[in-house]
């Protein structure tokens, strides 16, 4: 039983898959501590966004018929919700796009950058764009 366990070659069997698995592992795991967060953000925060393009005019038939949704109301939401999921606008005329064709559909339209510090590789930029419209 034990000659099994211990393998061919007995004592003098090299660690050194062991150690390229460990490091493997290791880099891996780190590179997930610094991008699943940043990934995460960008799912709620597009989650967030369709539900306020998403807007109930059978519940907020009033504020409507005053004028209350429009493009710059819904865009002044948008920033907000990107301001509460601490997402990097730094430019919103430029960055930040929403549309209303036909008075039908809100379409809402977001380019912006996350950087994250990589130890070695210094700082990678990812590039995240964002389109939502209205499902009604």
């Amino acid at each position: 039983m034990i000659t099994l366990i211990r393998g061919s070659h007995g004592k003098a069997e090299s660690k050194l898959p062991l150690m390229i698995t460990i490091a493997i592992i290791a880099i891996v795991s780190f590179l997930a501590y610094k991008f699943i967060p940043v990934r995460w953000k960008y799912i709620k925060f597009k989650d967030e966004i369709q539900d306020v393009v998403n807007i109930d005019y059978a519940r907020e038939s009033r504020r409507v018929a005053r004028g209350h949704f429009n493009e710059y109301t819904i865009r002044e939401k948008v920033l907000e919700v990107a301001e509460k999921h601490n997402i990097p606008i730094e430019d919103a005329e430029r960055q930040v796009h929403v549309r209303w064709p036909d008075r039908k559909k809100f379409e809402v339209e977001i380019e912006y950058q996350e950087v994250i510090n990589l130890p070695v590789y210094g700082d990678y930029i990812w590039d995240f764009y964002l389109f939502v419209q209205q499902e009604n």
